[in-house]
Formats: C-alpha cells, sequence, structure tokens
C-alpha cells in the first residue's frame, strides 16, 4: 500500500492545529496595566482541606511569602519595587508593604490587606503583578492596617527602638533586648531575661474599653518562671499575659480587686514557634488561642478597666517576671478579635502556609489576555550532573534518529523516483537487457540494480557453441541474452536465484539505520524514566537530610526530575512516527521490485524457457 507524502503533512498539519487551538483556549483574563509584564495568582483556600477558616472576614492582613519555588525574583526589581497586589476583578489596588525582600537568598515576605476573606471556600484569589523596571514603589505599612489596629511591631530594626507600622505610631519608647535574630516573618526580638523588655508609652490610641486583642509569634527554650508576654497596669487595676512553666495564661484585674484570669492549660511546646493570641471583650469572656485554636477561656463580667500605664513586652513596667525567650510580630488590637480572623492570621503568617497557594507565572501578550510560561530557567537551574548526563545521552540518541530519518527519507524519495522511472523505461523495451548498461540514468534504483544482476547473470547463461546450448561456454563465444537461445531449467533458476540474491541485499539496504529509530522509540522514555526516579530519588534524600519536608523544597527538585521524561518522550514521540513513515515508504519499494522480479522471471521463462 503507497503512503502518500502530501496526506501525512496534512495529517501533521491537522494535528499542529488541533493542539494550537487547544492551548489558545485557555481563558484569558484582563490585564491590570500593561506597563507590568508578569503576574501570579495567589489563590485562598479557606475550606477544611486548606486553612479551615468558618466565618468570613473583613480588612485582614495577610502574609504572602515569596521564594524560588513560587516566584521569579530575576524578573522583578532588586528591591520589590514594582509588586502591586490587585483584587480578582482586576482593577482595585490592594494596599501592602513589604516587611522582608532578599534578593540573594530569594525570600520575600509581603505583607497584604484582604478587603474581604470568605470563610470555608476555596474559590477566591487576588493578582500580584511585577515586571515593571520604571516602577516606583507603591507600600503603605499604615494603609495596610484596620483602624482597630493599636501596634504592629515586625522587629525588623537591627539597632535600635523597633517601630509601629500601624497609622498609629505607637513606637517602643524603651527596648532592651537583641534584634537581628531570624524569626518567623525576617527577624524577631530576642528576651534574655534581666532587664530586657520592650515598653511602649501611654497614648490614646491604647484604649481597650472596646476589647483587646495581643498576639505574637513565641519560642521557648526553657520552661518559665511566671514570665509576662504583655502586661499593662494602673494601680490595682491589670491586664497580663504570662508564660508559667510553659503554660500561657492571661488575667484581668478590675478596679476593686475583681479577676477573670483563665486556667493554665494552653501548653507551649520548647524549641518550637507558636502564634499565641489573647482576646477580651466587656461581658463577654478572656480567651488565650494559641496555633489559632481556643485552649482556655474564662468569663469575664463588667467593662475593660481604663488603664493608663505604659504597655510592656517581655517583663512588666518595673522589669519584673522577666522573659526568657524569642519574640516575632507583636501585633495590640483595640477590639476583640474573632477566631476565624485568628486562625487566618496563623495560617498565612506560619511556616505551612495553608491559607493561600501562589499560582503560575502569567506573561502579558501586550493586549487584553495573558498565557502562562514555563519555570524553564528554574528548571535548568535546579538540574543535576546525573540528569544532564541522562539529557544528553537522550539528545545524542535523537540528533542519531533525526539523522537516519533525513538520510532515509532523501534515499527512499530518490530510489521511488527513479524506480518510476526505470519501469517506465522498461515496459517500452522489446528486448530483456536493452537498458542494463544505463548505470547513469539509474544509479539510486535498487530495482534496476537487481535487474542488471539478472541481465548479467542471463548473458553469461545464453550461448551457442556450434548452433547447441552450452552453459559453461567461454565469454567470447557466448551469444547476447536477446537472440532467441533456449536455456534449460538449471540456467533459468539460476537467473531466478540472482534475482532473489539481489532482492535480499536490497531490502537489507532499505532496513539499514533504522535500528537506530528504534532504539529512540523504545530507549528514550525509559532513559527518561530512569533520569526521573534518580532524580526523585536524590530529592527525597536531601530532603532527608536537611530535615524540611514542604511542597516549596521539593518542588524545583522534581520539577527538574520529570524534565528527563520529557525530553525522553520528545525523542521517541518523533522517531515513532518517522518510523512509521519510513516503514510504509519501505513496503511500497519492497513490493514493487518483487513485482518487478516475478514479471522479470515470468519474461526469462517465456523468450528463453524450453
Amino acid at each position: 500500500m503507497r503512503i502518500d507524502f502530501r496526506r501525512y503533512l496534512a495529517g501533521l498539519f491537522v494535528y499542529g492545529l488541533f493542539f494550537i487551538v487547544l492551548f489558545s483556549a485557555v481563558e484569558a483574563f484582563g490585564w491590570w496595566n500593561q506597563d507590568w509584564q508578569y503576574r501570579r495568582k495567589i489563590a485562598f483556600d479557606t475550606s477544611p482541606a486548606g486553612a479551615d477558616v468558618k466565618e468570613n472576614i473583613s480588612e485582614i492582613p495577610v502574609l504572602v511569602r515569596l521564594h524560588l519555588g513560587n516566584f521569579n525574583f530575576g524578573n522583578a526589581k532588586e528591591g520589590g519595587e514594582d509588586l502591586r497586589f490587585v483584587a480578582a476583578d482586576d482593577q482595585t489596588m490592594l494596599k501592602y508593604h513589604i516587611e522582608k525582600y532578599d534578593t540573594i537568598d530569594e525570600i520575600a515576605a509581603v505583607w497584604v490587606k484582604l478587603p474581604k476573606l470568605s470563610g470555608g471556600v476555596g474559590e477566591e484569589f487576588i493578582w500580584m503583578y511585577y515586571g515593571n523596571d520604571a516602577a516606583v514603589g507603591g507600600q503603605g505599612a499604615r494603609e495596610t492596617y484596620d483602624a482597630s489596629q493599636i501596634g504592629v511591631y515586625h522587629f525588623g530594626e537591627l539597632e535600635g527602638m523597633p517601630q509601629d507600622s500601624s497609622m498609629n505610631g505607637n513606637h517602643a519608647a524603651v527596648f532592651l533586648g537583641g534584634l537581628g535574630l531570624p524569626g518567623v516573618v525576617g527577624n524577631c526580638a530576642v528576651f534574655s531575661g534581666g532587664s530586657d523588655k520592650m515598653i511602649i508609652d501611654n497614648a490614646p490610641s491604647l484604649n481597650f474599653s472596646n476589647g483587646f486583642t495581643f498576639c505574637a509569634w513565641v519560642r521557648i527554650a526553657q520552661p518559665q518562671t511566671d514570665s509576662y508576654l504583655f502586661a499593662r497596669s494602673d494601680e490595682d487595676k491589670e491586664i497580663v499575659v504570662g508564660i508559667d512553666d510553659t503554660k500561657v495564661y492571661a488575667r484581668v484585674t478590675q478596679a476593686g480587686g475583681g479577676v477573670s484570669k483563665t486556667d493554665r492549660s494552653a501548653d507551649l511546646s520548647l524549641g518550637a514557634w507558636h502564634h499565641v493570641a489573647i482576646t477580651g471583650a466587656p461581658d463577654e469572656k478572656v480567651a488565650v488561642y494559641i496555633d489559632g485554636l481556643e485552649l482556655s477561656w474564662a468569663p469575664f463580667g463588667g467593662s475593660i478597666p481604663d488603664l493608663a500605664g505604659a504597655f510592656t513586652v517581655g517583663a512588666d513596667a518595673s522589669g519584673n517576671h522577666a522573659f526568657f525567650g524569642e519574640i516575632d510580630e507583636v501585633r495590640i488590637a483595640g477590639v476583640q478579635r474573632s477566631p476565624g480572623y485568628l486562625r487566618a492570621s496563623y495560617t498565612s503568617q506560619g511556616p505551612e502556609g495553608t491559607l493561600y497557594q501562589v499560582g503560575a507565572e502569567e506573561i502579558s501578550d501586550g493586549g487584553g489576555g495573558g498565557m502562562p510560561v514555563f519555570y524553564l530557567a528554574s528548571v535548568v537551574k535546579n538540574i543535576t550532573l546525573d540528569g544532564w548526563i541522562v539529557i544528553g545521552s537522550l539528545v545524542l540518541l535523537s540528533i542519531a534518529s533525526w539523522y537516519v530519518f533525513f538520510m532515509k527519507a532523501v534515499s527512499y524519495y530518490l530510489i521511488e523516483k527513479e524506480n518510476k522511472g526505470f519501469l517506465d523505461a522498461y515496459v517500452q523495451q522489446q528486448e530483456i537487457s536493452a537498458l542494463s548498461c544505463n548505470d547513469n540514468r539509474f544509479p539510486n534504483s535498487n530495482i534496476f540494480k537487481v535487474y542488471k544482476e539478472g541481465c548479467q547473470k542471463l548473458d553469461s547463461s545464453l550461448c551457442y557453441v556450434n548452433g547447441m546450448e552450452d552453459d559453461d561456454a567461454e565469454p567470447e563465444t557466448r551469444a547476447p541474452a536477446d537472440k532467441g537461445g533456449k536455456l534449460g531449467n538449471r540456467a533459468i533458476n539460476a537467473v531466478k536465484s540472482i534475482l532473489e540474491k539481489g532482492y535480499m541485499e536490497q531490502t537489507q539496504q532499505l532496513n539499514a539505520w533504522m535500528v537506530v529509530l528504534t532504539l529512540a522509540i523504545s530507549g528514550g522514555p525509559f532513559l527518561g524514566l530512569l533520569g526521573t526516579v534518580w532524580g526523585v530519588m536524590n530529592t527525597f534524600a536531601a530532603l532527608a537530610e536537611t530535615g524540611e519536608a514542604n511542597l516549596a523544597a521539593i518542588a524545583p527538585g522534581i520539577a527538574s526530575a520529570l524534565t528527563t521524561t520529557i525530553v525522553g518522550l520528545l525523542v521517541a514521540i518523533p522517531a515513532l512516527f518517522a518510523y512509521n513513515y519510513l516503514v510504509g515508504k519501505m513496503k511500497n519499494i519492497t513490493m514493487e521490485l518483487t513485482v518487478f522480479i516475478d514479471q522479470f522471471g515470468v519474461r526469462v521463462d517465456e523468450m528463453h524457457g524450453d
């Protein structure tokens, strides 16, 4: 069966058109500003499978952690000045500020204010835009927090007083402790007992009459002797958040001696960071939350005491009840934050980061839509030596298969073309061997080569010696094959044997080097799979060594490992199509050769047989 090369190309065109249409059907969203080249979708999941936030929340600042696994620092400005956060409508800009942006270690911590966060859903998202060299900083730390936030302390300073990032400007008036050490988010404050503490002077904004929320990330390395995390007092009134041994408690003392105190059941494990939050509201309760979960509470009657004293962190105002440990992200609010708010804060700030996922990078098309691009640079950067060895082997195999394909395709084309020319000339000849000397006309025709060998054998078998047939006559006594001499069965069978021998030789030449394509087809995917399994094994071995097990850590290694499988398939798939194409061509050529040999044998029988 003859394969039409034009139909083959048409089929490839149709398949290519299909895939173009398929991938062009990716949903295109509007682009907030064409001056920004890149964007990523940040999707929030408050369902039980994600952060498990059950209530709707408004105006909450969430921490967006950026690292090599979810952000390409090379596509943004060196200090992140071109970062912009836009709501899902791709129009409303969101307030944000950068706490840390390190292009050397390729990590960043950015606080973004969400106007709303629905509970129990996994469909909300915002956009993060970047990639504009002309952009200037668009941060607004004070606007990132709502009006109820009295104080926010990131401890990003290397020396001096910790600064308040909220709109109230309640900066620390006294700080005796250590700064500059790594914390949960950026740097933290270290309190080593003794006189270490942070004091925030009294201000009109430090008003807890409507309720209060104190929260911070805390890590202790040893049990505490009734140390104070937060404290504020005024004569016989006070609010205290303390740690006794490893138990967190809260105590509110009202004027006249009324005390509301939680039990000491909220435990902190040693050596680990925990999100500690304490809330209180008039005529409600005082509650202690650890890592977003309410662990203890006590009823509270009456109003929150009116306190005029300073607010202290790490001890009381006189330096007693000193705290030993590290504190990060201290927050003071003049309202009672809801359980959902605290749960969302913990899940966005914690190392696990279950509140959101950062999507793939999309690039502006210069119009109104964006198409995803691949992390080719990141993948290539993370390919290990063993991966490169496998990929190099596959590339060599691919080069060999393409070389064989083009060589055979050209060869088969010339053979088919000259076979057709020879057969057209042959059917017009009366004499069998009339074309046997036309070597220059059909140098690539395998039918002509077999025909020539058959004619040579026929010429050597036909001779007239004294008018009698003699197959053993000397060459000078032989007559031309077309003089009508008769041959015996032995001589005719000898001619047919030569034809069969020529057929086998030509078939071997047609099949030569085809094994390279079969190696590419069968060996390419397996070599790629070997590289993938080896890379995955190395990735998990590295995780075992470092003890860090999270998606961001393993994603680059897994992606680079899978690259070898992709390369293996890219080697095998074209080789498969090329092999099938060449096999079809080869079948046509061998079929024509078989038919010619049969016809030639019949003609010799008719003209020279007894």
